[in-house]
């Protein structure tokens, strides 16, 4: 997919804390999307992820939002996942 999709392509979210399956995402989200699609409080707390250069993120040449690629932020995420058992009390 190229860069040229506009905000058409990005998609419109209902508010954040509604759930969703991953596939229901954009292709190319904004910060608002990535921090509903993780569960974040808000997406100050994207911005300091990208900050911290510890989430995958894509910026237009001469462009000043950040982009995500949804493949690459679900792809990050299972890599970054920490596996919760149940205690055997």
């Amino acid at each position: 997919m190229g860069w040229s999709a506009g905000p058409a392509a990005w998609g419109s979210l209902p508010a954040m804390g509604t759930p969703r399956a991953f596939g229901d995402y954009p292709p190319v989200m904004n910060s608002r999307q990535v921090a509903e699609m993780l569960g974040l409080p808000s997406i100050k707390t994207v911005q300091v992820l990208v900050r911290e250069g510890r989430i995958p993120v894509r910026r237009l040449p001469g462009g000043r939002p950040y982009r995500f690629l949804r493949d690459e932020i679900v792809d990050w995420l299972e890599s970054h996942a920490t596996r919760v058992t149940p205690d055997a009390g």
